[in-house]
């Protein structure tokens, strides 16, 4: 879903984000596609995580009692193989503390194999850290959950994309706290966080989730919980099926109607 289709949604200009959150879930791809290795061009990977990852969640960690981190698995028989082929395959590297970063980081991550280790990489570095005043640092590894910190454990889970994982582990914080946060780029995510906003008003009535939403060197913040109450509880559930109609990963779009027209003429013809 192209990220325009964000800005179709009825807002509420005069909303202000809150300063700091119970939790946040930073889509892990979109945050290593925005903390470019060239930063760093010529050193290793252990430097990239040293001056680059890890003081982002630092920082992150500042104003959250609790950050996630959500990485995409990437399996050799997956639906999405042909997908990730269109998008090109960049050259293999190894990834390891040692190993350099290399000069295009944008080639680097169009090899599946390279982002699976560098998120194994940066999922083991990062529960090693200490986070002061007891902050909660929970981060995927292919199908287990680690943390670092003394939060209460997440079982395992088996879902391939960060899309629907992002909502696992909000799902699992708002049971502890009402004001959460999503770092994304991706427009699935808002989608499927909207299709079950609802439900997680029935676990916790008093949460409230922003979406801290990036398109290049933009971003921009969403109040979901005033989306949702605009749109209503059956639009919000129809949202997957009208994203899927009007064209995905998986799915033609129809020609030359891109999908903030097509919402627009569902009141048209209701």
């Amino acid at each position: 879903m192209e990220a325009s289709a964000c800005t179709g949604l009825p807002t509420d200009a005069e909303l202000v984000a809150p300063d700091d959150y119970g939790v946040i879930v930073i889509d892990g791809g979109a945050l290593s596609h925005s903390l470019p290795g060239t930063i760093v061009q010529g050193k290793t990977f252990a430097e990239y995580f040293t001056k680059v990852f890890c003081p982002r969640i630092q920082h992150e960690s500042k104003r959250a009692a609790r950050v996630d981190i959500v990485w995409d698995q990437y399996r050799s028989m997956s639906i999405k193989a042909a997908t990730r082929e269109k998008r090109g395959k960049g050259t293999q590297q190894r990834v390891s503390g040692s190993a350099k970063v290399p000069g295009n980081w944008h080639n680097f991550l169009s090899n599946a194999e390279n982002k699976k280790e560098l998120f194994s990489f940066q999922s083991t570095s990062i529960v090693q850290k200490s986070f002061q005043d007891g902050k909660q640092v929970y981060v995927t590894s292919g199908d287990q959950i680690l943390n670092a910190g003394n939060g209460p454990p997440m079982g395992r889970c088996n879902h391939e994309e960060a899309d629907t994982r992002v909502l696992v582990h909000l799902l699992h914080a708002l049971q502890y706290s009402s004001q959460g946060m999503v770092y994304t780029g991706d427009t699935d995510i808002v989608v499927i966080l909207l299709c079950n906003f609802h439900h997680i008003k029935v676990e916790n009535p008093e949460s409230e989730i922003w979406i801290s939403f990036k398109t290049g060197k933009t971003v921009n913040m969403i109040a979901l919980t005033n989306i949702a109450s605009i749109l209503g509880v059956t639009m919000c559930k129809a949202l997957a099926l009208f994203h899927e109609f009007t064209g995905s990963e998986s799915t033609s779009a129809f020609k030359y109607k891109g999908k903030r027209n097509c919402f627009k003429r569902k009141d048209e013809v209701p």
